[in-house]
């Protein structure tokens, strides 16, 4: 039960904005029939690294979603890093 909670809370990250305006049902329809708004969990064999480059163990599964990327822990848990690249100011 847990699990699938979790699962709905990522979901819910994940798919934000779909019905920021209201629900229009063609809209979420045409969203979720392109394939490039696929989401899916990939399985952590190995490419999921720690700050210091050594291997990530304790991830079973990542989901990678524009800046935004959210771990499925072995333990039952659910870590998310978001992205910001930051430019230095012109002089």
């Amino acid at each position: 039960m847990q699990r699938l909670t979790q699962l709905f809370t990522v979901l819910a990250l994940v798919t934000n904005g779909i019905f920021a305006a209201g629900p229009d049902l063609n809209k979420a329809q045409a969203f979720a029939g392109n394939s490039a708004n696929a989401t899916h969990f990939l399985e952590n064999k190995g490419q999921i690294k720690q700050t210091d480059g050594s291997p990530a163990p304790y991830v079973s599964h990542v989901l990678e979603r524009g800046n935004t990327k959210i771990f499925l822990l072995k333990q039952g848990g659910i870590a998310y890093q978001f992205e910001q690249a930051h430019y230095p100011e012109e002089i």
